[in-house]
């Protein structure tokens, strides 16, 4: 009686030990398929849950020359973001300090200023008092941006074209899908030492038959000319007869509806 009892706890020692192992297998194979595996996929769930999009940086496709150099952000900004209930007097002062200028935004939380000089004392202040956030991006149009009778201009407000192939080509140049993210808490604050991150895109430059080495010696031999002769009026349209495209144009109304590139 007494062996058949020992054997019977051995048998039920035995099966505990496989069931034990069995869940072990089981846990170890299903940690391995969420880090491994599936590991990506919850991460991008919990970073999508994170971000937080700021809106009133420059969102628009770039324009381009025909051989693919960039004709607009090839100049920087800097881009202050800084809570709106940390906002004050003393704040708004050094804004205007560093000559920022308030952009377009959607988002509840952050105000974005934008400059095109950093200016140190200022800069550190209002990351140290307001714990500002600073971007340095690129400058849609340059101080002397080339080309720009015949890109035109958009509305900084907006981020619409209202002149020139800014506005006859907006729905297009307004598709490029670059968002700014920042890693944020659950009320919506950014989280310090993430840093700020770029967004997948859809990029949509828009490619024109200009050449951007000749515009620019086209516009400095025009403006050498206007210099002398503070009335010259001076319109220069450089084409490609073979081709028929426009090679360098250089004017005060050198675009409208009716001249595609």
């Amino acid at each position: 009686m007494y062996f058949v009892i020992e054997r019977f706890q051995r048998l039920r020692l035995v099966l505990l030990v496989l069931m034990l192992s069995s869940v072990l297998v089981v846990l170890a194979v299903r940690v391995y398929q969420i880090q491994l595996v599936d590991g990506p996929v919850y991460e991008a769930m919990a970073l999508s849950q994170q971000r937080i999009a700021l809106a009133g940086v420059d969102s628009r496709g770039e324009i381009c020359d025909r051989n693919g150099e960039p004709l607009t952000g090839e100049e920087w900004q800097y881009v202050y973001l800084i809570r709106k209930d940390r906002m004050d007097p003393v704040a708004e002062t050094l804004i205007r300090r560093i000559g920022g200028r308030e952009r377009s935004t959607s988002n509840e939380r952050y105000r974005i200023f934008s400059t095109t000089s950093y200016v140190k004392e200022e800069s550190e202040e209002l990351h140290r008092r307001y714990g500002a956030y600073i971007i340095q991006m690129p400058l849609r149009y340059g101080e002397h941006q080339v080309a720009g009778s015949v890109i035109g201009s958009m509305d900084e407000m907006t981020g619409r074209g209202i002149s020139g192939m800014e506005l006859i080509y907006d729905d297009w140049l307004s598709q490029r899908d670059k968002v700014m993210y920042g890693m944020a808490d659950g009320a919506n604050r950014i989280l310090p030492g993430y840093g700020i991150q770029n967004g997948e895109e859809r990029i949509c430059r828009l490619i024109t038959t200009l050449d951007k080495e000749l515009q620019e010696h086209v516009e400095a031999i025009v403006g050498r000319w206007e210099r002398k002769d503070d009335g010259a009026d001076i319109s220069v349209v450089i084409t490609d007869v073979s081709e028929g495209e426009i090679l360098a144009c250089v004017g005060e109304d050198a675009m409208d509806d009716e001249l595609e590139m």
